[in-house]
């Protein structure tokens, strides 16, 4: 009976400690059963305050720290771009003016050409005629005989007949004493070297 009343005192125990497991236990489960469905995937309000704080900070550091970095990079790299732009854009002009300036010295370097096919022409065992063939303008014909062409065709069969004329005659004056044979054109030929099927000549009215 003594060892019966010496057991009971621990058996309440027991049984108490296991009453408030159970009761811890209790909104454990009641939670897992309340989560279970969509708002499984909603945050714990727990969980939320921290990570909204942690963000909160994250993003003051960034907007403190890195982004004026990132700004001044971005600012630097568009001075950049554009001081490139810039001095291409200096460097074409450049080359464009050069290029001009080269070609109203010496257009095609046709007086380095013609000074060539002269001297050449000159040697030369047998005659040599340096001829301009069809050229459309006055100038053009002028131009080549400074150059020393000996032989001149000036072209103005799209013109009308007067005034074909009257720019041969210009041409013939303008070269005149300079021993320079001039050449008028008058329509077209037809067809190619050795074939002499067709019309040869256009007829002038």
């Amino acid at each position: 009976m003594k060892d019966q009343k010496g057991a009971l005192p621990g058996r309440r125990v027991a049984f108490g400690t296991a009453l408030v497991l159970a009761s811890a236990a209790l909104p454990e489960a009641a939670m897992a059963e309340e989560i279970s469905g969509p708002a499984i995937l909603l945050p714990k309000l727990s969980e939320f305050v921290p990570a909204a704080i942690a963000f909160v900070v994250i993003w003051v550091l960034l907007a403190k720290l890195a982004w004026p970095s990132v700004l001044k990079m971005m600012d630097a790299r568009e001075n950049k771009i554009k001081s490139d732009l810039d001095e291409a854009e200096r460097q074409r002009k450049e080359a464009t003016a050069a290029a001009a300036e080269s070609k109203a010295k010496n257009p095609w370097d046709a007086q380095i050409f013609m000074d060539f096919v002269r001297n050449r022409a000159e040697v030369s065992p047998v005659p040599v005629c340096i001829h301009l063939d069809h050229c459309r303008t006055f100038e053009g014909c002028i131009r080549s005989v400074k150059l020393g062409a000996t032989s001149v065709m000036i072209d103005a069969s799209m013109c009308s007949f007067e005034e074909n004329i009257a720019l041969t005659k210009k041409v013939i004056e303008a070269v005149r004493g300079a021993n320079v044979t001039v050449e008028a054109e008058i329509g077209h030929v037809d067809g190619h070297a050795g074939d002499t099927t067709g019309k040869l000549y256009t007829t002038v009215e």
